[in-house]
């Protein structure tokens, strides 16, 4: 099968790539090293097939490298011009395991200690111990050729190598969505995909309604939009704040909020999840994960927004603050401290809800889980001493 194109045709032979992580100056030594061509056709057969490459075989220590096929849409070149095209590709990204090796006077009783440790059971390792003349009494001089650590692992050491395409000379990397407080905000979409999402019409609506939001309320209210492909579509519309009053929200296109004091609404204050989620409800919320209202707990780390803070103790320190002239770096447009008074707020509410909680509701094993996380709330702050007064400070960086 071809394909007409203006500069001729292209070829529909199915071909794919795999790249050999050396120099292949023998092409059957290479395909042997990849576990023979019959494996090659089976694993490229697979939706999410893997390639091992086995440089030393016959070495029982010796971790394979493995290739991932991911699928790919690539035009096969010949004298600039396209012949085939590429559907799957198999690329080895990782780093080669060149790991500990016992010595040659010790590799074969590892290796029969090797074979020992498949049961896994007591028993068998105690025969091990006995045949190799381990006494437990006696600790040998040289115990390093005992067993190399990576063998005991019930899974392989993939050495994870994640390359990065290099910027232009001269030219510092760039973002198009990512901001700090104090850099300009951006204008321009430079680095956008090019193919916008159907979801995109309701990603906008939405920002129409909340110029700024966390993902978490993204979420809540568009769940029909899949995690990756949100991931994708968020920068068309948005900026994402990694610092500053909006840390960890993302932003409205052309919309700076260091320039509308009604923004300080939509500040963040991050609080530590309880980590209790599998006692369930009626302790947790299950929807509108993004509000704190003094009732019930997420569990989760969250991050709040202060205009979905609805507990009423909560909102007084808000509602009655004063607006600066211009936002600070941690409290934005309200006073100084007023993060640190709201999260000793929102502490003494968590210990409401789970001192006040019905413990004949959930099951004895949770009982000390509870307890274990108002410790741990209560190591949130610590007391300083300030001008004579007692105040609350933060231990975390935020």
């Amino acid at each position: 099968m071809e394909k007409e194109t203006s500069h001729g045709t292209i070829r529909r032979d199915k071909l794919y790539l795999l790249e050999f992580p050396g120099i292949v100056r023998d092409e059957e030594k290479a395909l042997e090293l990849l576990q023979g061509e019959n494996n090659i056709k089976k694993e490229f057969q697979k939706e999410h097939g893997e390639i091992d490459f086995r440089p030393r075989k016959t070495d029982p220590f010796s971790h394979p490298l493995t290739g991932r096929i991911d699928k790919a849409r690539l035009i096969l070149l010949f004298e600039k011009e396209g012949c085939s095209v590429m559907e799957k590709t198999c690329s080895f990204s990782g780093l080669f395991d060149l790991q500990y090796r016992p010595s040659p006077q010790k590799e074969a009783a590892v290796a029969q200690a090797l074979e020992k440790l498949d049961p896994m059971d007591t028993q068998t390792l105690r025969n091990m111990a006995r045949e190799l003349g381990l006494d437990k009494t006696h600790v040998l001089e040289d115990t390093t050729d005992v067993m190399p650590p990576p063998v005991l692992c019930t899974h392989r050491i993939p050495f994870f190598s994640r390359a990065r395409t290099r910027s232009p000379l001269g030219k510092p990397p760039t973002s198009s969505y990512l901001v700090t407080f104090d850099c300009p905000f951006p204008k321009t979409e430079i680095g956008l995909p090019k193919t916008p999402s159907e979801h995109l019409p309701a990603l906008r609506r939405l920002f129409q309604e909340r110029s700024i939001a966390t993902r978490t309320y993204i979420t809540e209210k568009l769940p029909f939009i899949e995690k990756e492909a949100l991931k994708d579509i968020l920068p068309y519309c948005a900026v994402y704040y990694n610092n500053g009053p909006w840390r960890g929200c993302w932003a409205k296109r052309d919309f700076n909020p260091k320039t509308d004091p009604n923004t300080r609404h939509y500040q963040t204050v991050f609080i530590k999840g309880t980590l209790l989620e599998d006692i369930g409800d009626p302790l947790f919320r299950t929807k509108d994960r993004f509000v704190f209202d003094g009732k019930k707990l997420s569990s989760e780390i969250q991050l709040l927004q202060y205009c979905d803070l609805t507990d009423p103790a909560i909102r007084v320190l808000i509602d009655s603050a004063p607006i600066r002239a211009e936002p600070s770096f941690v409290d934005g447009w309200l006073p100084d401290r007023t993060k640190i008074r709201l999260k000793a707020a929102i502490r003494e509410k968590i210990k409401e809800i789970l001192l006040g909680f019905d413990l004949a509701k959930i099951d004895a094993k949770h009982h000390q889980k509870i307890k274990t996380y108002l410790y741990a709330v209560e190591k949130l702050f610590t007391p300083i001493k300030k001008k004579g007064n007692e105040e609350y400070e933060i231990l975390e960086s935020d």
